[in-house]
């Protein structure tokens, strides 16, 4: 199964000059800087448009499910970026992902599973880019590519991108239109981990679960509430409980689940995998 992040992107200071109409990557000295603070001057092509187009989706191995503004660390993801713009011939793109200390976040790979992807070094940072320009499709550009977020406590990550549509006449001229968008992710929660708060004595098991988990508290009470969530929020289970209780698992899907219980004043929440 796959777990797909939705990146919902705002409008920056994120300009790119980008060579579509023939070689394809950016080819400004540092790159990377056109990227993130702008461009003017010539070269570059005519003033932004509306990002509505502009799509970058992130789908996860092992999870299901739709969330925003979180990554798991260490999992690897397969990105793929769109951009369709009425009546244009080539397509061009940068993309980059870092953290706020100006450092590269995560690691790209794969760039033979499309032919329109090309990682380029330019230090400190390794982008994606188009090695060539691209001819679009039914539904303009489209390419793919992997990354693995980063290691535990490497904190947030934005992600910087930009794709151009040209006329294909060889001039960065007026009628060439770009748009260009960032997303930014905190860190959230690694598959291996049980993140829990300890504010009341309860324990899941087995874990990971294939058809029943089991809720057990460490204090009897005369009532203990829980709720079983997916990555989304979207509650797939709940219930009340003395002592211990177990819950059908068997239909939810593989991958990361979280169940919360409470006794009314304080709670805990423990990650359990679904197999």
């Amino acid at each position: 199964m796959k777990h797909t992040l939705l990146l919902l992107f705002s409008s920056a200071l994120l300009y790119v000059t980008m060579t579509g109409y023939s070689n394809g990557p950016s080819g400004t000295p540092a790159g990377v800087n056109t990227a993130k603070n702008g461009c003017s001057g010539a070269g570059c092509h005519s003033g932004p448009v509306s990002p509505v187009d502009l799509k970058l989706k992130l789908v996860k191995d092992g999870d299901t499910g739709a969330t925003t503004g979180k990554y798991s660390p260490n999992a690897k993801y397969r990105v793929t970026l769109t951009f369709k713009y009425a009546n244009k011939t080539m397509y061009g793109y940068i993309l980059m992902a870092s953290h706020s200390n100006n450092t590269q976040a995560g690691t790209f790979s794969n760039p033979l599973s499309h032919p329109g992807v090309k990682l380029t070094t330019k230090t400190p940072y390794v982008v994606v880019e188009q090695p060539l320009s691209i001819t679009p499709g039914a539904n303009g550009m489209e390419v793919i590519f992997d990354w693995t977020a980063p290691a535990k406590g490497a904190g947030a990550v934005t992600f910087n991108f930009s794709a151009n549509a040209t006329n294909g006449n060889g001039i960065a001229d007026t009628a060439d239109k770009y748009a260009y968008g960032l997303a930014s992710f905190t860190e959230g929660w690694a598959l291996d981990v049980n993140e829990i708060e300890q504010q009341i004595s309860v324990s899941v098991y087995p874990n990971p679960a294939t058809n029943v988990l089991n809720i057990e508290a460490g204090n009897i009470l005369s009532t203990y509430s829980y709720v079983v969530y997916n990555l989304s929020g979207a509650i797939t289970a709940q219930g009340n409980f003395s002592s211990k209780t177990s819950v059908d698992v068997s239909s939810l899907t593989a991958g990361v689940h979280f169940v919360k219980i409470t006794d009314g004043t304080n709670q805990k929440t423990i990650i359990f995998n679904k197999l």
